[in-house]
């Protein structure tokens, strides 16, 4: 009840300190600035991923059962098929519509909903154990980490590792 308590009081707190940071220290539309340049979500729309993004959500609309497939992918007739990685949407959800339509994009909500099931009991070793396979899908949303069969390796490690009764 306690930690309730304190996180509904932490949430209610950070529109106050947003507002304290806008006049005391940096104007908001500055802020998300300073963060978009930080993060590099700002180069999103120079590095091509939108329009990848497009073409995935393109796809989809064409083939929306079963998708292109993995072979198609995003650079169709003007990219270089380098390799299974260079020829994907880079991003994870645009990933499954896009090449598996909504077959894929289902069994992939499903897999997130049995990943989510764990956290139902929560415990302190139970949720470090799982920072990593939220932190592979996370870094998914905008490159294809996901589909590394190093990244795969320890993302089903972690996720074992969890699910095991003593953590």
């Amino acid at each position: 009840r306690l930690c309730r308590r304190a996180a509904i009081g932490i949430v209610c707190l950070i529109p106050i300190g947003l507002l304290l940071i806008h006049y005391f220290v940096l104007p908001i539309p500055q802020l998300v600035e300073k963060f978009m340049e930080l993060t590099r979500f700002d180069k999103l729309a120079k590095d091509g991923r939108l329009e990848l993004w497009g073409r995935g959500w393109e796809h989809f609309t064409h083939w929306p059962f079963f998708g292109v497939g993995f072979d198609k992918g995003a650079f169709v007739d003007d990219g270089i098929l380098r390799n299974v990685f260079a020829n994907m949407y880079h991003n994870i959800l645009v990933q499954f519509m896009g090449a598996m339509g909504i077959a894929g994009l289902l069994a992939f909500l499903f897999h997130l909903w049995q990943v989510g099931s764990l956290f139902r009991k929560p415990t302190a070793k139970k949720v470090l154990t799982l920072t990593l396979p939220l932190m592979i899908l996370l870094m998914s949303l905008v490159d294809n980490f996901f589909f590394y069969l190093n990244q795969q390796i320890a993302y089903c490690m972690f996720i074992a590792v969890a699910e095991r009764k003593e953590i």
